[in-house]
């Protein structure tokens, strides 16, 4: 495909997005993952990507239905892209609509992994920040990595430093001040 006539179509399809691409777009666009910058519909080499991170070298492809009947031209299409030095990701259209999430986290580990930055680690089902955890039917208090203690949400016996310098409970803390 001569370059006039690939970068017409690549526009037709970013105008005439999937439902999944649509889904996926919305968290890769203007640098929402973690600061991180995605073109879309971006032609390299003789091939049009669905997503890439050009700085990051890494590209994220959604296969359809069609892509069942089409795995050797896939296949071959992705060597080419790793010759260039790209990394391909590929998932299917339904992870995207049905397990978006997962599909956000794979990507951004593979985008943390590729500008050398650890991966964060998953928030914790409790209340979703990380900061208490559940163990049985009790809720433990992990340190926030911002301030070095727990949350201090409803924790009856959390420790803090007190006034003086001491570790308190937090009971210990209210039997001290005068209501």
């Amino acid at each position: 495909m001569r370059s006039g006539v690939k970068t017409n179509f690549a526009k037709s399809l970013r105008r005439n997005m999937t439902d999944a691409e649509s889904k996926l777009w919305y968290f890769l666009r203007a640098g929402r993952l973690n600061g991180h910058k995605f073109k879309r519909q971006a032609p390299i080499g003789s091939y049009i990507v669905d997503f890439v991170a050009p700085t990051l070298k890494l590209i994220v492809e959604l296969d359809g239905s069609h892509h069942a009947d089409q795995q050797e031209y896939d296949a071959a299409r992705t060597r080419y892209l790793n010759s260039l030095g790209y990394r391909v990701l590929r998932f299917g259209d339904d992870e995207v609509l049905k397990q978006t999430d997962a599909v956000r986290e794979a990507i951004l580990n593979a985008c943390n992994s590729a500008c050398g930055q650890p991966s964060p680690p998953a928030p914790s089902p409790v209340n979703g920040r990380g900061e208490a955890e559940m163990r049985g039917s009790q809720f433990v208090d992990t340190p926030s990595p911002v301030y070095g203690r727990g949350s201090g949400r409803g924790q009856p016996n959390q420790s803090r430093r007190s006034a003086n310098g001491t570790n308190e409970t937090l009971n210990q803390q209210r039997s001290l001040t005068v209501p």
